[in-house]
């Protein structure tokens, strides 16, 4: 019985169907077939298809619309004739009578937007022309900002004449040694008042002519031209009680040591015996 009640009919030819059977449970599926065969389902779609606009042309006919909306009556803003359209329709068929009607107008904008822009560009030319016949107005000559004087074809944001600025080089270069020193005076003044220590401003350079360019803890020379080199015997200051076990920054605290033996001795309070042998 329940077999009987789980055959089915086509919905189209009325052919019997066999129910689908799951494959893992082996039971008939809950979802049965209605169509017996793909042509039946093809056929019944297009069987559907066909009756859909009868059903609407009748349907219009009985509601006197095309039943896309009401019927409007209005003016073609292309020709000026009256035509009747549906609200639902699209921005051209609301404005215009045809697609024509549409066409005509849109050439007829490009047609008048092309004439202006010509019209702009002969008129542009023609001034660009009565331009060249213009007497302009010579810019007035810049002046130096140190000698008063014309600076001639100066290019950029320059204040100062050729000559000027050449004279302004020099006096620069002649100032730039005493810039030089106070540079290495607070240079080596900076790191006893980053400690809190008592400093002086001094002059390395004075400080080792003081030593006549001497080591005070091995005695060896310590040439001029190697300072800020590398090289060991490089001259450098020292201070004979470092600055880290509370030594100051003052004359009497400084002395001219050679790159290698600064460096071995650190920041240690070593060497005063070799300063003696030295001497």
């Amino acid at each position: 019985m329940a077999e009987a009640d789980s055959i089915r009919c086509c919905a189209h030819c009325g052919e019997r169907i066999a129910p689908r059977i799951n494959k893992g449970s082996g039971l008939p599926s809950r979802m049965p077939r209605r169509y017996c065969s793909r042509t039946c389902l093809v056929q019944a779609s297009r069987q559907r298809e066909k009756q859909k606009p009868r059903a609407r042309k009748r349907k219009d006919e009985r509601c006197g619309s095309t039943g896309r909306g009401p019927v409007l009556t209005a003016v073609c803003e292309g020709c000026g004739g009256s035509f009747s359209r549906q609200r639902s329709s699209s921005v051209d068929r609301m404005l215009y009578c045809t697609q024509q009607c549409a066409h005509d107008v849109r050439k007829r904008v490009g047609l008048e937007r092309a004439a202006k822009a010509a019209i702009v560009r002969a008129e542009a030319a023609a001034l660009r022309r009565m331009a060249k016949y213009v007497e302009r107005k010579r810019p007035e000559p810049r002046l130096c900002a140190r000698c008063n004087g014309r600076m001639g074809d100066c290019h950029g944001r320059a204040r100062l004449c050729a000559e000027c600025r050449q004279e302004r080089i020099r006096e620069w270069r002649k100032a730039s040694p005493s810039r030089r020193k106070g540079k290495r005076v607070y240079k080596s003044k900076r790191r006893a008042l980053e400690r809190g220590a008592m400093a002086d401003s001094i002059d390395p350079l004075l400080v080792f002519e003081r030593d006549k360019w001497a080591c005070h803890l091995c005695g060896r020379k310590t040439p001029a031209r190697l300072r800020g080199s590398c090289d060991p015997r490089a001259p450098e200051i020292d201070h004979v009680l470092p600055l880290a076990a509370g030594g100051t920054h003052t004359w009497g605290n400084v002395k001219c040591a050679c790159r290698e033996c600064n460096g071995r001795k650190s920041d240690r309070p070593l060497g005063q015996l070799g300063l003696e042998l030295a001497a």
